[in-house]
């Protein structure tokens, strides 16, 4: 453990921010740092067991989108609607056993099946998403291996670029086994009869770093 120091944190900053034990981080802005204790937007999606006294860890997101390598662990002391307080207790750096961490985000999302000989586009909503794969709401039984091809329109500079991503079933659920409401949002049910993992394949660097820079854009 390294001696805390809060002066790489500034005002207006993103960090993201998790349960003690939980593997999704939320975004959320940092208001103000003063001594011990950080200020911060609440999430707007957010995991429904932060609450008052829990545990929680934080990290730096940087320009790029990407987690900075410390790990800041605190209590969340104060939660109000609009912000928190957070008093940070120990810092130290951090490896994530997950090489893509999975942001929570609702994102409109374009998909087809490859399985499928006639071109037929769904569209749906995210429920998290990492350059390595997405959980995703679907209106349709995917099996476990199944091939679906996504469709994303990358920002650079003042335009867009299509990407087309291949991606593998890896898990689905029933929305009837889950926890209705901590999954869903406000949005109409139609789409929302299972819940699908897929992981991302054959992403070049350059689209690796594309697909990012859309969570990214995408999620602030």
């Amino acid at each position: 453990m390294e001696t805390i120091s809060l002066d790489d944190i500034k005002q207006d900053a993103i960090m993201g921010l998790r349960a003690k034990g939980s593997s999704i981080f939320y975004s959320c802005n940092v208001l103000s740092v003063s001594g011990d204790k950080i200020t911060l937007s609440v999430p707007a999606f957010r995991d429904p067991a932060l609450e008052t006294m829990r545990k929680v860890e934080l990290r730096i997101i940087n320009d790029s989108g990407e987690y900075e390598a410390t790990l800041y662990n605190g209590t969340v002391y104060e939660l109000f609607t609009d912000y928190m307080e957070v008093r940070i207790a120990s810092r130290q750096k951090h490896e994530e056993r997950r090489k893509n961490i999975r942001i929570p985000c609702e994102l409109r999302i374009r998909y087809m099946e490859l399985k499928n000989p006639e071109e037929t586009w769904y569209t749906t909503y995210s429920l998290n998403m990492s350059p390595g794969g997405i959980k995703m709401y679907s209106s349709r039984f995917h099996q476990e291996g199944e091939y679906l091809l996504f469709q994303f329109y990358i920002p650079e500079g003042y335009s867009t670029r299509s990407l087309l991503v291949r991606g593998a079933v890896m898990k689905i659920k029933k929305m009837s086994d889950i926890n209705f409401n901590q999954q869903a949002g406000l949005k109409g049910q139609s789409y929302r009869k299972y819940i699908v993992n897929v992981c991302f394949e054959g992403l070049s660097p350059a689209d690796y770093l594309g697909l990012t820079r859309y969570i990214y854009s995408n999620t602030r």
